[in-house]
């Protein structure tokens, strides 16, 4: 898409990590409307060395400090990279968890975080690729929890859940996440059945994990799961800080903590603390809530 201001050259409108916000470039605000141009943008660190933030001076003279782990959607005269009709040209086998991917993304063109992933594993899924497997199981959070739409990820939390435990902890992760997604989902559908051998599969996976283990690992493994260490205290230091970008990585990493121990049935929380934790998160991070970044931009 380009639009046209104030008389000058059109400029396409993408969403840009932090790091790439460049002279030139014009955020977005929630009007839609774009701000003043950017006049110069620099990395700082923290005092350890680490990367931090963007600091950004638009030509009026507004500091805008960006978290470096944020996307922003600007409005910008470079060229675009692969996008829409790239995604349309790619064939996928129809009834594949590909081609849903694609019908997804191609019905959210704004969302290019989800645009990329469907690129890069619209022509095939490999599943012997962990990095595939993490994708998906990214795109499937994406859709359920943060467009508030589990049909759209149904498709793709299929392909993972048909996926078993090998002895590679890369390719299980994202299926054991898969696993205990669809649980909740099956289980708010009222298909308790079907939550309850999602379930049962994930405890087995994550035995079958234990086993490979030895000695004092073997302990730690199993208490991740029966009584992990949430990020609480991180999650409020974020907001806090107004840094919504992490805020959002670490209630995704809450959520998958509290899927996982429903969907485990080995916890020494109750279910029903559990369900209403899992709602909470749902709710903060879906569509509207608070910590949903979805179209973050500039005011």
């Amino acid at each position: 898409m380009s639009v046209r201001f104030d008389g000058e050259a059109p400029r396409h409108r993408r969403s840009v990590p932090a790091r790439d916000i460049a002279p030139g470039d014009r955020f977005m605000r929630r009007s839609g409307l774009p701000s003043p141009p950017v006049k110069s943008a620099r990395v700082v660190r923290d005092s350890f060395g680490t990367d931090a933030y963007v600091s950004v001076r638009l030509a009026d003279g507004t500091e805008v400090i960006v978290a470096i782990a944020s996307s922003i959607r600007v409005y910008t005269e470079r060229t675009p990279g692969r996008g829409l009709e790239d995604l349309i040209a790619v064939q996928a086998e129809a009834g594949s968890a590909e081609e849903a991917l694609i019908a997804a993304s191609t019905a959210r063109p704004d969302d290019e975080a989800l645009m990329d992933v469907a690129l890069k594993l619209g022509p095939g899924i490999n599943p012997r690729a962990g990095a595939h497997l993490a994708d998906l199981a990214w795109a499937a959070d994406r859709l359920a929890v943060e467009h508030g739409d589990p049909a759209a990820a149904t498709p793709l939390l299929a392909f993972l859940t048909s996926l078993d435990f090998d002895g590679n902890e890369g390719r299980w992760r994202p299926i054991r996440h898969a696993l205990a997604l669809a649980a909740w989902l099956a289980r708010r559908q009222g298909h308790d059945d079907a939550a309850v051998a999602l379930g049962a599969r994930l405890a087995a996976g994550e035995e079958a994990a234990i086993a490979e283990l030895r000695g004092p690992a073997q302990a730690i493994r199993r208490r991740e799961i029966t009584d992990p260490v949430m990020p609480d205290r991180e999650i409020q230091r974020a907001r806090d800080t107004g840094a919504r970008a992490d805020e959002r990585e670490l209630r995704l990493l809450r959520l998958d903590l509290l899927l996982t121990q429903l969907a485990h049935g080995r916890s020494g929380v109750g279910p029903a603390e559990l369900g209403r934790a899992v709602a909470a998160e749902f709710v903060a991070l879906g569509p509207g809530g608070e910590a949903n970044t979805l179209g973050d931009d500039v005011r």
